[in-house]
C-alpha cells in the first residue's frame, strides 16, 4: 500500500477544524489529571488539540514526523518534537498521559501502544481516539469511492486488540467509549474537500476512481449550495497504566 503523504494532510485540516465537539473530546480524555499534567500527543498534527490541552492548564508536548505539520504547531507556540510513534525518543515514565486521535493506523500500532505505555509514568493513562469498524464499513466517503471501505479496515487497528492488548499490559480501568459527531458541508464543499483528498484514506485511490465517485456523488447531489451531512463514529480505548 502507497505511503501517506502527511505533509499534504497538513494542507487540508482547512477542510475539516477542530469544531466544539472535537474539543470536548479532548477535554474527555484530560479528566482525571491534575493540574500541568505533561501530556504527549503522538501524532498530533498542526497542534490543534495540543492547544486545547494547553488551554486546559496541561503542558502537552506535540511529536509527529511530517516537518509541515510541525511547523504549523510550532506556529501555535506548542513544544513540538520530530519522531514515529513507533520509536518515541523519551525516557521511561516522562509523561502523565499519551494522548492518540486518529493517529494509531499510522505504522504498526501494537509498537506504537508499547511505547506509549512504556513513557507513561504509573498513575498515568493512554487514551486513544479512532474510528469504530461500523463506520469503516459504512463511512460516508467510502459510499462514493469503493476503495475506502477495504483500505480503512487494513488500516485502522480492530478496537478490541487493542483493548485486549491493554489489559495484557497490565493496565487498569480498561474502558471503551464511542460518540458520534455530526458534520455538514456543502455539496460544493464536499466535492472540493474530496478533490483535495482531504482525510489520508483519499490518497489511496487511484484518480480515475476518485473522479467517478465524484461523478456519482454529483448525480445524487446536483444542487451545489444544498448542505449534506455525514456521521463520524469515534471510540475511545482509554487505560491507566500501573506501576
Amino acid at each position: 500500500m502507497p505511503d501517506v503523504d502527511l505533509d499534504h494532510l497538513s494542507e487540508t485540516y482547512r477542510f475539516r477544524p477542530l469544531r466544539t465537539e472535537g474539543e470536548d473530546r479532548v477535554r474527555m480524555a484530560l479528566a482525571g489529571l491534575d493540574p500541568g499534567a505533561r501530556v504527549l500527543d503522538i501524532g498530533g498534527g498542526t497542534g490543534a488539540h495540543s492547544e486545547v490541552m494547553r488551554t486546559e492548564g496541561c503542558t502537552p508536548v506535540l511529536i509527529d514526523p511530517s516537518a509541515a505539520q510541525r511547523a504549523k504547531a510550532h506556529g501555535r507556540d506548542l513544544q513540538v518534537v520530530g519522531g514515529v510513534s513507533q520509536r518515541l525518543p523519551f525516557a521511561d515514565r516522562s509523561f502523565d498521559m499519551a494522548y492518540f486521535h486518529l493517529s494509531l493506523h499510522y505504522g504498526d500500532w501494537l509498537d506504537a501502544v508499547t511505547e506509549a505505555t512504556r513513557v507513561t509514568r504509573p498513575g498515568g493513562k493512554v487514551w486513544i481516539w479512532t474510528f469504530s469498524r461500523n463506520y469503516l464499513e459504512t463511512s460516508f466517503t467510502g459510499r462514493w469511492f469503493p476503495s475506502v471501505r477495504g483500505n480503512d479496515l487494513r488500516r485502522f487497528p480492530d478496537v478490541a486488540a487493542v483493548a485486549d492488548l491493554f489489559a495484557s499490559s497490565g493496565m487498569e480501568r480498561v474502558a471503551l467509549g464511542g460518540i458520534v459527531e455530526r458534520v455538514e458541508r456543502t455539496v460544493a464543499e464536499w466535492e472540493e474537500a474530496f478533490r483535495a483528498r482531504f482525510v489520508s484514506t483519499l490518497q489511496l485511490v487511484e484518480d480515475g476512481e476518485l473522479e467517478e465517485g465524484i461523478k456519482v456523488f454529483r448525480s445524487v447531489y446536483p444542487q451545489g449550495a444544498e448542505p449534506v451531512a455525514a456521521d463520524l463514529e469515534f471510540v475511545s480505548i482509554s487505560g491507566w497504566v500501573t506501576g
